[in-house]
C-alpha cells in the first residue's frame, strides 16, 4: 500500500530549473578605423566598435607588441566602444597598428590600420636682412621659421659657429630664433649666418653686419 507519506516525496531533481544556453558569437566589427596620415607633433584617434557574446576583450597592438595605457597611448571604452588616443605624435608612433578582438582563447579577430606621420622640412618664414649699427651698440638678429619635428638652430660668423657667451645670447624658441652680441666692435663685422634644419630638411640665410665707427671729432 502507498501511504500518503509516500505520495508526496520527490525527486531533489524535480525542483532544479532547466539551464539556458545563450548562443556564443564571435567578435565582429561594426566600425572600423581608417589609415591615418597626419604631422609629427600632432594627436591621432583610433576608433572600433565590436559586437559579440561573451564578453569582448580587446588589445591593441603596434606592429605586433600590446599597447599598455600610458600619458602618451590614452585607452578607453564605452559600452563597445573601444579607443586608443596617441599624444604628442612622435616619428617612432609610425607603424601598423591591431585592434584584436576576441571572447575565448580560440577566438581572435584582428583589425589593423597604418599610421602615416609626415614631416614638414624646416624653413625660414621671415630670413634675415643686411643690419648696421653703431659702434658700442647691440647686434640683433632675428628669424622664424617653420617645421615639424623640432627645428634646430645654428648661427655662424663667416662660416665659424656662434656660442653663447657673456657677450653673445642665442635665443632659440619653437618658431624663433634670435642673436644678440652686445658693445659691439668693428671685429664683429661680417657676415652672419642662420641654419635651421629637422630629419626632413633644412634652409639657411645671411645677414652682413656692418659696424659703424664713432666719428673723432677734429681740433679746430
Amino acid at each position: 500500500m502507498i501511504t500518503k507519506e509516500h505520495k508526496l516525496w520527490s525527486s531533489p531533481l524535480d525542483n532544479i530549473e532547466p539551464l539556458c544556453f545563450a548562443e556564443a558569437l564571435p567578435p565582429t566589427f561594426l566600425t572600423r578605423p581608417e589609415s591615418i596620415t597626419t604631422f609629427v607633433g600632432k594627436s591621432a584617434k583610433l576608433l572600433c566598435t565590436v559586437l559579440g557574446t561573451p564578453v569582448i576583450d580587446v588589445a591593441w597592438q603596434k606592429d605586433g607588441t600590446t599597447i599598455s595605457p600610458s600619458d602618451h597611448h590614452r585607452i578607453s571604452k564605452v559600452e563597445n566602444k573601444h579607443v586608443l588616443e596617441i599624444s604628442l605624435l612622435t616619428t617612432s608612433d609610425r607603424g601598423v597598428y591591431s585592434c584584436k578582438a576576441s571572447n575565448n582563447p580560440a577566438t581572435s579577430v584582428p583589425l589593423t590600420v597604418d599610421l602615416c606621420l609626415l614631416t614638414e622640412p624646416a624653413v625660414f618664414v621671415k630670413k634675415l636682412s643686411d643690419f648696421s649699427v653703431e659702434q658700442g651698440k647691440s647686434i640683433v638678429l632675428e628669424s622664424s621659421y617653420t617645421g615639424t619635428p623640432s627645428v634646430s638652430v645654428t648661427w655662424k660668423k663667416n662660416g665659424m659657429p656662434i656660442a653663447q657667451s657673456p657677450r653673445c645670447s642665442v635665443t632659440t624658441t619653437e618658431k624663433s630664433g634670435i642673436l644678440e652680441i652686445f658693445n659691439s666692435t668693428k671685429s664683429d663685422e661680417g657676415e652672419y649666418t642662420c641654419e635651421v634644419a629637422n630629419e626632413a630638411g633644412g634652409d639657411v640665410c645671411h645677414s652682413f653686419v656692418s659696424v659703424l665707427g664713432m666719428e673723432q671729432s677734429r681740433s679746430p
